[in-house]
């Protein structure tokens, strides 16, 4: 089979978390006009992707406005895998980001590939929400920074002994 490569031009990305805090899985939804992908990744992966766009709008702020990124006509693909690879790229004269997202089980011979464009507002709103959904989990230990659960915690920096219990106002991950 050969790769399949599916291009959602402009598209609507929005993160997700599914599930209880502790037991989420994430993934990205795009809508566009070609069609609709639910893609799986892990949260690490949203946090980074989310720090890498807004580090690559950062970069390019004083860039001026210019044309947008091609439409494409609709075809209404439905996609659904998980995340292996993400590139990005910036496109100075069409002011968007370029994504491209692989299946994490692509090979040489058969992979599944997306591209869509995030013009620059809809990347940072993209990022606002990437980080919001990273941000909305469990709270993290003092000390050792790992996660707390409901039950408590035995943290590794008090050596077992202290069960640390979730309070108000914590700082989330």
């Amino acid at each position: 089979m050969a790769a399949r490569h599916h291009d959602f031009g402009i598209a609507q990305v929005r993160p997700e978390a599914l599930g209880q805090p502790g037991h989420r899985t994430f993934q990205l939804r795009l809508e566009s006009p070609a069609g609709s992908a639910a893609l799986a990744l892990e949260k690490q992966q949203l946090s980074e992707l989310a720090l890498a766009v807004q580090h690559l709008l950062e970069l390019h702020h004083d860039a001026p406005a210019a044309a947008p990124p091609p439409a494409v006509a609709a075809s209404h693909i439905q996609v659904e895998f998980k995340i292996g690879r993400i590139g990005l790229d910036f496109d100075v004269k069409r002011q968007s980001i370029l994504a491209l997202l692989q299946d994490e089980e692509a090979t040489e011979k058969d992979s599944v590939n997306i591209s869509c464009w995030l013009p620059r507002q809809a990347a940072q709103e993209f990022c606002e929400a990437a980080l919001a959904v990273c941000a909305a989990g469990r709270p993290l230990c003092p000390l050792c920074h790992g996660s707390i659960d409901p039950e408590g915690h035995r943290c590794p920096k008090a050596n077992g002994h202290k069960v640390a219990a979730l309070e108000e106002g914590s700082e989330q991950i």
